[in-house]
């Protein structure tokens, strides 16, 4: 099985033009080894079942939801979408 990170698309010579899609692909390169993830940028974030990105899934089903900034902290953390 390998997991797919849907991202949105490359710019300024980085993998992804969005904050977020960033930190999630730096966790995957560091927590997943290679081979068992796959990066895909997008454009269109009706593939996500909440519509953002980050959002992860395999054999093209969503399985996880994307992350969002925590409304009831001023902090940085993510929480996933409700």
């Amino acid at each position: 099985m390998v997991w797919e990170l849907h991202v949105w698309g490359p710019a300024f010579s980085l993998p992804s033009i969005d904050p977020s899609c960033l930190a999630a692909i730096a966790y995957f390169t560091q927590a997943v080894p290679k081979g068992q993830w796959a990066l895909v940028a997008s454009n269109d974030p009706t593939l996500s079942p909440t519509s953002r990105y980050a959002s992860l899934s395999t054999d093209h089903d969503n399985v996880l939801p994307t992350f969002c900034s925590s409304s009831s902290s001023s902090s940085n953390w993510k929480k996933p979408c409700s």
